[in-house]
């Protein structure tokens, strides 16, 4: 499913609007085409759309220019809608559906391998994966027992904790809500 959406310009009129086009403008274009592609999704019976990707070109050619801005996504249906949040509206992002997957991936390794790569933290710490607190926290008491293996995660896992904010660091480490 794509959409796309321009603005014709001569070369005139675009010289003169230069700088004219503010955060504003481009957020507006940036939620028009998010909700038509939403619409069009909700059209074909889709409740999401993932994997969305938005372009912003200028194309010009001879006298003429075109500002465009291009989404793209995947339409699906889901089967379970709860854990999408209102503001979320169904669109899933590349980034987004990349860090769910990757994030699953962990969950498994640290239930069947108990550590993660070098690799695996970096990601880790930089997607601030909260849903793995407690498989990370029961792989570091795992490597302070162990000699052997679990560097990566005895020195990533302060880490990670460091970066929680308060509340959830003494739930996750003392078991309290």
């Amino acid at each position: 499913m794509v959409y796309d959406k321009h603005i014709d310009k001569t070369e005139e009129e675009l010289s003169e609007l230069k700088g004219v086009y503010s955060n504003e403008d481009v957020d507006r274009l940036y939620a028009d085409v998010i909700e038509n592609i939403s619409q069009q999704a909700s059209a074909l019976g889709a409740n999401a759309v993932i994997g969305v990707r938005v372009d912003f070109d200028n194309i010009s050619a001879k006298s003429m220019s075109m500002f465009m801005v291009s989404v793209q996504g995947t339409a699906v249906k889901l089967k379970n809608t709860e854990s999408l949040d209102e503001k979320s509206s169904g669109i899933v992002t590349e980034d987004e559906l990349e860090c769910e997957y990757k994030k699953q991936v962990f969950a498994k390794t640290l239930q069947t391998n108990n550590y993660l790569s070098k690799e695996g933290w970096q990601y880790v710490l930089t997607h601030n994966m909260l849903d793995l607190s407690e498989l990370l926290y029961q792989s570091y008491a795992n490597a302070l027992k162990d000699d052997m293996y679990g560097d990566d995660t005895r020195k990533n896992f302060p880490i990670y904790v460091a970066n929680m904010n308060y509340d959830q660091a003494v739930s996750l480490m003392y078991g309290k809500d």
